[in-house]
């Protein structure tokens, strides 16, 4: 009963791990990934900001693959 109800998300929890773990090959780490990885470790969260196409969605992919 509980992948009954639960399957839309466990699909899509899937979907988007095997999505990133195929590009994690093509990302390349950059300085920020380091300080995002420090703030992460050190306050349990992290917000990522910034202009459009500055890499926020890879560096929360990156961080994801850590």
């Amino acid at each position: 009963m509980q992948n009954i109800l639960h399957h839309a998300s466990i699909y899509n929890s899937e979907f988007h791990r095997a999505k990133i773990v195929a590009n994690a090959r093509l990302y390349v780490l950059t300085p920020n990934f380091n300080k995002a990885l420090s703030k992460l470790a050190e306050n349990k969260f992290l917000i990522i900001s910034g202009a459009p196409g500055v890499g926020k969605t890879t560096l929360a992919f990156m961080l994801i693959c850590e």
